[in-house]
C-alpha cells in the first residue's frame, strides 16, 4: 500500500503537468503575433521600396528633361566665350598693329622736330635785332625801309643796300606816343651781309 509521501508526490506532479498543459497555450499565441508582424513589416518594406522607386524614376525623368535646357545653354554661353576670346584676339592684334603706327608716327615726329629745330636755328642766324628806330616810318614797306636804312647808316662799308628777305617789328603791342619802340627783326637773304653790318655796327 503507497505511503502517504508517495500519495502527496503523486498529486504534486500531477498538478505541475496540468499547469504546464494550461500554460502552453501562451507561447503559440506570441509566436502567430510574430508572424503576423513579419509579414506586415515585409509589405511595408514592399510598399516603401515601390514609393522609392518611383520617387527615383520620376526624379530621373526630371533630371533627363533638364539635361538638354541646361546643355543648351551651356553651349549658348560657350559660343559667346569663343566670340568673346576671338575679339580680345582680334583687339590684340589692332592694338599692337596701333601700337607699331604710333612708334612709327613718333619717330617721324621727332626727326621733323629735329628738321624744324635746325632751319628754325639756321633762320635765326641770319636774323639781326635793329633797336632804336622810330615807330611808323617804316609805313607800308618795312623790308625796303630797313634795306635803305642800313645802307644809309653803313654806307661807307656798303656797296649797295644789303638783299633782305623780310623785316617787321617784334609782336608786341604798339607802344604809346614817346614810348619805346618796338626793334625790328630783320633776315638777311645772305649771311656775309649779316656779318658785315655786326662787324660796322661794332666799329662805330
Amino acid at each position: 500500500m503507497p505511503s502517504k509521501s508517495t500519495k502527496a508526490q503523486a498529486s504534486t506532479l500531477g498538478a505541475s503537468e496540468t499547469a504546464t498543459r494550461e500554460e502552453s497555450p501562451v507561447p503559440e499565441a506570441n509566436a502567430s503575433k510574430v508572424a503576423i508582424d513579419t509579414n506586415t513589416l515585409q509589405a511595408f518594406r514592399g510598399i516603401v521600396k515601390e514609393v522609392i522607386k518611383e520617387e527615383n524614376d520620376s526624379l530621373r525623368e526630371e533630371i533627363i528633361r533638364a539635361v538638354p535646357p541646361i546643355n543648351t545653354t551651356l553651349e549658348e554661353y560657350g559660343g559667346k566665350l569663343r566670340d568673346h576670346d576671338q575679339g580680345l584676339t582680334e583687339l590684340d592684334t589692332r592694338l599692337v598693329a596701333m601700337e607699331a603706327n604710333y612708334q612709327e608716327l613718333k619717330d617721324r615726329y621727332e626727326k621733323l622736330q629735329r628738321k624744324t629745330d635746325d632751319l628754325e636755328n639756321r633762320a635765326r642766324r641770319y636774323n639781326l635785332r635793329v633797336l632804336g628806330v622810330p615807330e611808323g616810318l617804316e609805313q607800308d614797306s618795312p623790308t625796303r625801309f630797313m634795306a635803305a636804312l642800313l645802307q644809309e647808316v653803313f654806307g661807307g662799308g656798303l656797296e649797295k643796300p644789303p638783299t633782305l628777305d623780310r623785316a617787321h617789328r617784334a609782336p608786341a603791342p604798339k607802344p604809346p606816343q614817346g614810348g619805346r619802340p618796338r626793334p625790328f627783326i630783320v633776315c638777311f637773304h645772305y649771311y656775309r651781309e649779316k656779318e658785315l653790318i655786326q662787324s660796322l655796327a661794332r666799329e662805330k
